[in-house]
């Protein structure tokens, strides 16, 4: 099969794959995803809350955030009445195509809970024909019915009367480390990945010297021995090291990072050494 032929081929996959898949189906299922889980994850981050200042009867005083949940697109009246929003209506008012988010919240007060209820936190935009769009369930000619073309695929945001999009980002996946061959500076090779934890995504270097020695840089720590940082956290034994790294194959490559700080045996030890290291007063 000749270049012109798989050229032809790669062309007619595409056309295909997007007869039959809408150009911004990963948008829709990302906000649909943020919506029914991520959501709840931010406030399950921030499970508590503890008022700094309490009545002085009181011991222990506790807020604590439940159930998160989110409304289809309403429009509050004049009179304060509710009903359903389109789209098209909040183009032609210049409005906010949202939906209202709702937390319930618990209070306890020295261990016992005394109330519960449900509150009104703020609006959320909505993206188009996503599951919480009063498009997603309409068929051709519904979509006519309120002013759609039934031939858009959504995948944006109507704010203030105008149409957003968030721009795509190209960037490498959480927890995934990627290795690449460097033909510029002291590494030959750069591993990178970005860790992420719950609300806290922070990216790392780790760069193999050209003496075989393995460092780290992450925020404002720029190249520490990534031995090291694992002996810091609390694993010091140079074979439970090695196991980590791999318990099939030994890395005659790796021994050289243990050798140059085998005088480092606790913990402690290795905090200082950090500590010093990043200019960070270790305290006693």
């Amino acid at each position: 099969m000749g270049w012109s032929n798989l050229n032809e081929l790669g062309r007619t996959l595409c056309k295909r794959y997007f007869e039959e898949e809408s150009f911004v189906k990963s948008d829709i299922e990302s906000f649909n995803n943020f919506i029914e889980k991520r959501l709840q994850e931010i406030v399950d981050e921030n499970k508590q809350i503890e008022p700094t200042i309490i009545p002085n009867n009181v011991d222990s005083y506790k807020i604590k955030l439940n159930k998160i949940g989110v409304d289809m697109p309403m429009l509050v009246e004049a009179d304060g009445s509710t009903r359903p929003v389109f789209p098209c209506e909040a183009r032609l008012r210049k409005i906010t195509y949202a939906a209202a988010m709702h937390l319930n919240m618990s209070v306890h007060i020295d261990g016992t809970q005394r109330e519960e209820f449900n509150a009104y936190i703020g609006n959320i935009p909505i993206m188009l024909k996503s599951k919480y769009c009063h498009l997603s369930k309409l068929n051709r000619e519904e979509f006519i019915e309120h002013g759609e073309d039934p031939d858009d695929s959504g995948g944006y945001f109507i704010i203030n009367g105008s149409e957003k999009v968030l721009v795509k980002v190209e960037d490498l996946a959480a927890n995934k480390f990627l290795v690449t061959k460097s033909d510029t500076g002291p590494s030959p090779y750069i591993g990178k990945v970005f860790s992420e934890s719950a609300a806290f995504r922070i990216p790392h270097t780790v760069e193999k010297m050209r003496d075989g020695v393995f460092y780290l840089t992450f925020t404002r720590v720029r190249r520490v021995p990534i031995v090291l940082v694992i002996k810091a956290l609390g694993m010091t034994k140079d074979q439970d090291i090695m196991q980590m790294i791999s318990s099939d194959i030994q890395y005659d490559d790796f021994l050289v990072n243990l050798y140059q700080f085998a005088d480092i045996t606790i913990q402690e030890d290795a905090l200082d050494y950090l500590a010093k290291k990043t200019g960070i007063t270790q305290p006693r």
